[in-house]
């Protein structure tokens, strides 16, 4: 993750994150999932060689809750 933090600085990207989960529960495999977000993260970084900003969000959706 430090990594990629640096190619962001690199980059210009400010990544912000606004988590607000009472109860997260995501199923699947830890490492596969990391990756999974580390890749999303890294390729919007990449996709502005400009500079700009990242928006991470996650929120509990009121009366949605999957089995």
């Amino acid at each position: 993750m430090k990594s990629l933090q640096s190619k962001a600085l690199l980059h210009q990207v400010d990544i912000q994150t606004d988590i607000n989960l009472t109860d997260p529960y995501i199923e699947g495999e830890a490492n596969q999932l990391k990756q999974v977000l580390i890749n999303i993260l890294k390729n919007a970084v990449e996709s502005m060689p400009d500079g700009g900003k990242v928006h991470v969000l996650a929120e509990n959706i009121r009366g949605v809750r999957l089995p």
